[in-house]
C-alpha cells in the first residue's frame, strides 16, 4: 500500500468508513413498507481513501484484502 501522503497533499484526499450493518427485521421492498430494524457493528468495517488522480487505480490491501483463496478442506 502506497504510503501517507504529505501535510500539504492530506486536504485533498477523503477517507470514509463503512460499518457492517445487521438487519433483524424488514427490507427496504418488502411488505413492511420501506422499514427496517437494524444495527451496525464497529468492529467490522470498509475503510476507503480518495484522491485526486487522472486516473482510477483500485489497490487490494496487501494483508486484508485476499485475491487467491486457499482449497477448502476435503471431509
Amino acid at each position: 500500500m502506497a504510503s501517507a501522503p504529505p501535510a500539504e497533499a492530506e486536504a485533498e484526499w477523503m477517507e470514509r468508513r463503512a460499518y457492517a450493518r445487521v438487519g433483524l427485521l424488514g427490507n427496504p421492498s418488502d411488505v413492511y413498507g420501506g422499514r427496517a430494524l437494524s444495527f451496525t457493528i464497529a468492529d467490522f468495517s470498509a475503510t476507503v481513501r480518495l484522491r485526486p488522480s487522472p486516473d482510477l487505480r483500485i489497490l487490494p490491501h496487501p494483508h486484508h484484502d485476499l485475491v487467491a483463496f486457499p482449497p477448502s478442506p476435503t471431509s
